[in-house]
């Protein structure tokens, strides 16, 4: 089988032609040795100047004599074999706590490069666990997620390599398939374990035989490394070059995507600062790169040419993009928006709304609360009254003495004479007083609440319009796309995918989420992924689903995005009935703006400004409607991002995340705005009206400076009044 698979990678192989310049023409063929054993000093030269870490078993003592390595190099023995519970923690503790491995660590250069070997060969499983601790666990760098490591994972790491020195190509590969070129590509058997953990790594199968020497490589120019697919080159020393050389581990050179702005090949269409449109590019390009001492070059069109390897920078990708290349990119976010909505549907809300209600349970509590103070007081009043009686009479002047007048009044029936008092007789007195005020201001407080014009209640939280119905079961759909996030994926492609929408739709008493069309050539504008809301709420929708949607937020997040809540507009909905209906996004607008002032179940989905400029636009296009209203409740999503094609700690990224932070980003892009500010609004001309300042006006913006004024405001005046009575006090007295 051997020799099989290695006379299908060797038979007929052109060597690879670079561009000009390139050092691949120039090599000399490496002589790697034999898999017993193996040259580390020519393996070593391969590479550019990394920190090697070289992790073995039963290297012969030959093969470790390392002359001149151009870099740090650190050696450790590792066992034949690992289990899963008992070498595998001691290997552990051993890697976070070897003060070699976190020396390095600390001080590596700019990149990192790993040589396995084991003689014999370790297994799948063993080799997978030795990466999974040797690499993940020792790197800082390395973005985790919350969940364990499957076989499927591939985590972001930074410039960090790995290749396996071993043997027998048939252990490691269900199938091969040969190309055009002097490489093949290789199916990793499934029952390799986590040998893709990070992007850049290879295997070297080298022999004892006369058979050559073959290199395979998963890296991030070839394929997802979720995909398992590695290229087989029979020429490893070209391999090296292309796929591990200088030109990938750049880290003063980056190209630009195709989509740039304002940028004539590599260079802005003006320097001027009052001429921008693109702050976050000037700011890359004046500001970022002379300083960081950066290379930014323009997009290529050969795919052969050296800088076509280097990484790339992309701008204004929407938060929906940035799940795609989530294991090899890093983002930073220019931009950041709160999703409301805008709907007219409501209800009328009539009730009997009393401004005293005597069954309210804390009106009692008050009331009985206010009559035990009063019983107090006047208890203590009538015996002070009793005990200066020979020296003062208070008379009626006193109003405590005539509320107590009052109640002796209310007391007649149950005592003739008023000589004697009780705690009780004061409480039933003040008891019969209270009930007697409630009962003859009652018919005004009714007649008062029934003339209360109707309240309009608006939706005003997502959870007000999520759709909070039973499981999928009644829609038909099979018991494993009943996952909403899996369902929305799925509908846009199953082969009954427009009848299964029809079918939710049409048992569906959700809210419609309506919101601006995107351009998705994939999808039509019948699915849910053609509209904006979806795919801002792409990043939330993936952290709740990583949570399982345990919160309370991350479940409104799952009920809104749940496809019985239709997302496009009504007018649509006989399009179902055809295969492929054509529907162009100018069509879109007006037909969303149709329902919408039906005010029914449907609302509006858009940042805070688009849904007060189209609420303006409804009000004055359209008086007669209901009156539209802005939800208070908001979903905080990152709108607009820069994607850079390398690790968060590299200086270009964290350079720019400063940039941002500071402000200047912000200042520059309102300094363009500025200068574009002439732009027509809704099509007519506005006059420019200068208004002299009011001088000495008070402004009373804001509830708490309203507060703050009349409090002011309020205490000078009780202060001007109590001087007034002085003064008048005095001048009564010497009169």
């Amino acid at each position: 089988m051997a020799t099989f698979i290695l006379s299908i990678l060797t038979a007929g192989l052109i060597p690879i032609s670079f561009c000009a310049g390139s050092t691949v023409s120039s090599l000399v063929p490496a002589n790697y040795g034999t898999f017993s054993q193996p040259s580390v000093n020519q393996i070593i030269s391969s590479f550019i100047p990394c920190t090697m870490h070289i992790m073995h078993h039963n290297l012969d003592s030959v093969s470790l004599e390392l002359n001149y390595p151009t870099g740090p190099v650190l050696l450790s023995i590792l066992p034949p074999s690992l289990t899963l519970l008992t070498e595998y923690q001691t290997q552990q503790n051993r890697t976070v706590s070897h003060f070699y491995s976190r020396y390095y660590t600390r001080h590596r250069k700019f990149c990192y490069f790993y040589i396995f070997y084991s003689n014999p060969p370790w297994d799948t499983v063993s080799l997978g666990l030795l990466m999974r601790l040797h690499i993940l666990q020792v790197h800082e760098q390395v973005k985790r997620g919350q969940r364990e490591l499957e076989k499927w994972d591939t985590n972001q790491v930074g410039y960090l390599y790995a290749i396996f020195a071993t043997t027998e190509p048939q252990n490691y590969f269900q199938e091969v398939q040969k190309s055009y070129r002097s490489w093949h590509f290789a199916h990793v058997n499934s029952n390799v374990l986590l040998l893709a953990v990070i992007p850049n790594f290879g295997l070297l199968f080298l022999s004892d035989t006369s058979e050559r020497d073959i290199l395979c490589v998963s890296a991030p120019q070839v394929s997802y490394p979720i995909q398992k697919l590695l290229v087989c080159h029979s020429q490893p020393p070209q391999a090296f070059v292309r796929y591990f050389g200088l030109s990938h581990l750049q880290q003063n050179q980056f190209r630009l995507a195709r989509d740039f702005s304002d940028l004539q090949g590599n260079i802005l269409v003006s320097r001027d600062v009052s001429k921008i449109s693109n702050a976050a590019l000037f700011i890359l390009l004046e500001i970022l790169a002379p300083a960081s001492n950066i290379s930014i070059i323009s997009n290529c069109w050969n795919t052969n040419e050296e800088k076509c390897s280097l990484p790339i920078i992309n701008e204004g990708e929407t938060s929906g993009d940035w799940s795609i290349f989530h294991w090899s990119s890093t983002y930073v976010i220019v931009a950041e928006k709160d999703l409301h909505f805008l709907t007219c549907h409501s209800k009328n809300r009539q009730s009997l709304d009393l401004y005293i209600k005597p069954l309210d349970l804390s009106t009692w509590i008050c009331l009985v609360g206010a009559m035990l103070i009063l019983v107090g007081a006047l208890r203590s009043f009538v015996s002070m009254v009793s005990l200066s009686s020979e020296r003062r009479n208070p008379g009626l002047q006193s109003l405590c003495f005539w509320a107590l007048g009052t109640l002796l009044e209310q007391l007649k029936p149950f005592s003739g004479r008023p000589a004697n008092f009780s705690g009780f007789r004061l409480l039933v007195g003040i008891w019969v007083v209270a009930i007697s005020v409630i009962i003859n201001g009652y018919k005004s407080f009714v007649i008062m609440s029934l003339n209360v014009p109707d309240v309009l209640v608006y939706p005003d939280s997502y959870d007000d319009i999520s759709c909070q119905m039973p499981k999928f079961t009644d829609a038909g759909i099979n018991l494993k796309f009943q996952h909403v996030v899996e369902l929305i994926a799925m509908l846009p492609f199953h082969e009954n995918g427009t009848e299964l929408r029809k079918n939710l739709i049409m048992k569906s008493s959700c809210y419609s989420v309506l919101s601006a069309p995107i351009q998705s050539p994939q999808f039509d504008y019948l699915s849910s992924l053609s509209y904006s809301f979806f795919r801002d709420m792409q990043i939330l929708v993936g952290s709740a689903n990583e949570k399982g949607f345990k919160s309370r937020k991350d479940k409104i997040i799952k009920d809104v995005i749940d496809p019985r809540h239709r997302s496009f507009p009504l007018k649509f909905i006989p399009l179902l009935d055809i295969t492929t209906p054509e529907i162009s996004i100018a069509q879109i607008g007006p037909a969303i703006h149709a329902e919408l002032l039906l005010c029914q179940k449907s609302v509006y989905v858009g940042s805070k400004e688009d849904a007060e400029a189209l609420k303006y636009n409804f009000e004055r296009r359209h008086p007669s409607t209901p009156k539209f209203h802005v939800s208070r409740e908001k979903f905080h999503v990152a709108s607009i991002g820069w994607r850079f094609e390398t690790v968060s700690h590299h200086r270009v990224v964290k350079n720019f995340k400063r940039l941002l932070e500071s402000g200047i980003y912000y200042l520059l892009h309102g300094y363009a705005n500025f200068n574009h500010a002439n732009k027509e609004i809704n099509g007519s001309e506005v006059e420019t009206v200068i208004e002299e300042p009011a001088s000495g006006r008070v402004d009373l913006d804001g509830r708490f400076q309203t507060i703050f004024f009349l409090w002011v405001g309020g205490t000078i005046l009780a202060a001007i009044s109590e001087g007034f009575e002085l003064v008048w006090r005095s001048i009564s007295k010497r009169i």
